[in-house]
């Protein structure tokens, strides 16, 4: 039993016999564990609540949402040697041989500065570059998952952009 609320920077005299028992005022309690203080027989108190208890369910992972899950597929396809473009196409395309590895600071060529990357004409409020390789827009959809990052390593079809186009 505890006379002084055991929160970092708290410090405050308890003053009910609940709080005592938990080491925790009300309100400090519910900021330390996501939940009001629990009645007498209740659930576990105080610091022994933040530790896993034998035989405890353990709870199923958060399930990503799915950009995330895009960005880890998209990921996994430049470590197999793929451009993350091919994810959302579901066609597999090579990357450049002199592409940029992972590392995004690393020398290479990138999509960055390719002749192909450009930002299509539309009435909306953002415009995001997309591959417009063959120039029919055949590896552009409306969504997300064509857009073009300029880190990423440069596929196979990489062309160099004129100069005066990269300082824009």
């Amino acid at each position: 039993m505890t006379t002084r609320c055991q929160r970092p920077r708290c410090g405050r005299k308890l003053t009910s016999p609940q709080s005592q028992r938990l080491g925790y005022g009300p309100v400090c309690y519910r900021k330390t564990f996501g939940r009001p203080a629990p009645v007498r027989g209740g659930d576990p108190v105080g610091p022994a609540a933040l530790f896993e208890l034998p035989g405890a369910p353990i709870p199923p992972p958060r399930k990503l949402s799915p950009d995330r899950r895009r960005t880890k597929r998209q990921a996994e396809a430049i470590s197999l040697g793929y451009h993350p473009l091919g994810v959302a196409l579901r066609v597999p395309i090579p990357l450049h041989p002199a592409a940029a590895p992972v590392d995004r600071k690393a020398a290479g060529l990138r999509c960055g500065s390719c002749l192909h990357r450009v930002a299509p004409h539309r009435d909306t409020a953002r415009v995001y570059p997309k591959c417009n390789f063959g120039g029919d827009w055949r590896r552009a959809t409306g969504g997300a998952g064509t857009d073009v990052r300029a880190w990423w390593p440069a596929c196979h079809d990489y062309r160099p952009a004129p100069a005066h186009r990269l300082q824009a």
